[in-house]
C-alpha cells in the first residue's frame, strides 16, 4: 500500500479515505492476476489526459513489479462524434476487444446507462470522478465509484480533479 508515501508529503490526503478505493484496488489486483485486459476511457480535456497518463504509468508500474503480462489499452473519446462521458460506442468498442476491466477517469459518474451497458456485457467498471451534480447519485452497477462528493465519502478535499483522484 501506499500510505506511507502520502502521508510524508505534506499536504495529501490518505487517498484511502476515498469511499471505494479498497474495491477498486481489489478488483485491479484481481485483473492483473487474471491477466485480463483493462482498459482506461478518460475525458479529452487536460484532467482526463492527465488521468490516464497517470493510471497508464501507475499501471504499467504494477505490471512490471509483478513481472506478468496485462494488456492495458485506452480510449480519449472524439469529443465530436462521442461527445462528452462514458459513451454506448466505447462499451461497445471494450466488448469487441475483450476487455474485462474499464476504469474511467473525468467521466464515468454520470454514465449510468453506459455503466450498466458494460456490467450487462460482463465489464467491470471503476470510475474516478469529480462531476457529481449535487444530489445526484452514483451508477450502482460500477464495481467502484472513488468521486470525492459522493455522499459518505470522508475524503478532505470534496474539490479534487479527477488528475488527483488517479494519482
Amino acid at each position: 500500500r501506499s500510505r506511507g508515501v502520502f502521508e510524508r508529503i505534506r499536504g495529501l490526503a490518505d487517498p484511502h479515505l476515498l469511499l471505494g478505493m479498497d474495491r477498486a484496488l481489489g478488483r485491479i489486483e484481481a485483473a492483473l492476476s487474471a491477466t485480463e485486459h483493462i482498459r482506461l476511457v478518460t475525458d479529452y480535456d487536460v484532467d482526463g489526459t492527465t488521468s490516464c497518463l497517470i493510471l497508464h504509468a501507475a499501471l504499467d508500474r504494477l505490471v512490471g513489479r509483478r513481472g506478468t503480462v496485462a494488456q492495458i489499452s485506452y480510449h480519449i473519446p472524439d469529443r465530436f462524434t462521442e461527445g462528452y462521458g462514458l459513451s454506448f460506442r466505447a462499451v461497445d468498442n471494450a466488448v469487441r476487444d475483450g476487455v474485462r476491466l474499464l476504469i474511467t477517469a473525468d467521466i464515468g459518474v454520470r454514465d449510468h446507462a453506459a455503466v450498466t451497458r458494460a456490467a450487462a456485457a460482463g465489464i467491470d467498471t471503476i470510475i474516478l470522478d469529480h462531476h457529481l451534480p449535487p444530489g445526484e447519485s452514483v451508477p450502482p452497477d460500477a464495481v467502484a465509484v472513488l468521486c470525492p462528493p459522493q455522499a459518505g465519502c470522508s475524503y478532505p478535499n470534496p474539490a479534487l480533479a479527477a488528475c488527483g483522484v488517479s494519482l
